[in-house]
């Protein structure tokens, strides 16, 4: 899938994930925007894109730590209590840049915000609002399998697939050591 597609979707570049070997984990992150966009905390739609041409996964995020928290789950993951999807993916991101020639940029595209009338206790109240990104994820995801015919390969909740079994068995190790 061309980048195009990127570019006139709203979509902007945040940075690169890249090899490390800090507090127990594998991959970090290489930032190319500044710290009030990173911090930014409206809901955010993300991409996981492999040299130019391979969407990996297609991912939402309504955290109130803005990207950098989002994109944490993922680089610091080995660090903490990673769920099995962080974990799977901090290894799979690892394993793709053993790879040199490899590049998985991270994109984003931030939720529009809106005027609404909000409910409180002693009535309404006028606020800005993001819009729910649960449904632009959806969407994305729906015309990625209607363009593509399969899901994004990272998109394992959503396409309902098994994480591969070296996947599972590592998590497993993982979570024990942890507990």
């Amino acid at each position: 899938m061309n980048k195009g597609f990127l570019d006139s979707g709203g979509f902007t570049l945040v940075g690169n994930f890249t090899k490390t070997n800090r507090n127990k984990n594998l991959i970090g992150f290489e930032w190319t925007i500044d710290n009030d966009l990173k911090k930014d905390d409206r809901g955010r739609i993300y991409i996981f894109y492999l040299n130019n041409k391979t969407v990996l996964k297609i991912g939402k995020s309504l955290g109130k730590t803005g990207i950098v928290g989002t994109l944490s789950n993922y680089f610091n993951a080995l660090s903490g209590q990673a769920g099995p999807n962080r974990y799977a993916l901090h290894i799979m991101i690892s394993k793709l840049l053993e790879n040199p020639d490899n590049k998985i940029e991270v994109y984003v595209r931030w939720a529009e915000q809106v005027e609404a009338q909000v409910r409180g206790f002693e009535g309404y109240i006028t606020q800005k609002v993001s819009l729910d990104v649960s449904i632009d994820e959806a969407t994305l995801i729906a015309e990625y399998v209607k363009l593509i015919g399969s899901f994004p390969e990272w998109n394992f909740i959503e396409s309902n697939t098994s994480y591969p079994q070296y996947i599972q068995e590592g998590y497993n190790r993982f979570r024990d050591s942890n507990i």
